[in-house]
């Protein structure tokens, strides 16, 4: 099995009770369209 690791530079915010990483709309959907970009580069 092929392990493919990105790193990505994005702005989040944290959440004050648990510390984790809160992220917009648009943060979140640009993270899908990488993740789909990614999947058909490697599987073509």
């Amino acid at each position: 099995m092929l392990h493919i690791y990105v790193i990505l530079k994005l702005k989040a915010g944290v959440c004050q009770h648990c510390g984790e990483k809160i992220y917009t709309k648009e943060t979140h959907e640009k993270i899908q369209e990488i993740r789909r970009e990614l999947k058909e580069r490697i599987f073509l």
